[in-house]
């Protein structure tokens, strides 16, 4: 299933995206994860304004 989501993930083009690798960080436990994430998250939205 993983490897049907990623080539769909490819492909799309219906509205912005922004791909987060999670593989090697821990957003539950960490909290500078977590707050990495949410800076993502901030920048990506203040890119479309």
């Amino acid at each position: 299933m993983n490897e049907r989501y990623e080539a769909w993930i490819e492909n799309y083009d219906s509205s912005n995206l922004l791909i987060i690798e999670v593989d090697d960080i821990d957003f539950v436990e960490s909290k500078d994860d977590f707050e990495s994430i949410i800076s993502m998250i901030d920048s990506k939205i203040k890119s479309f304004a």
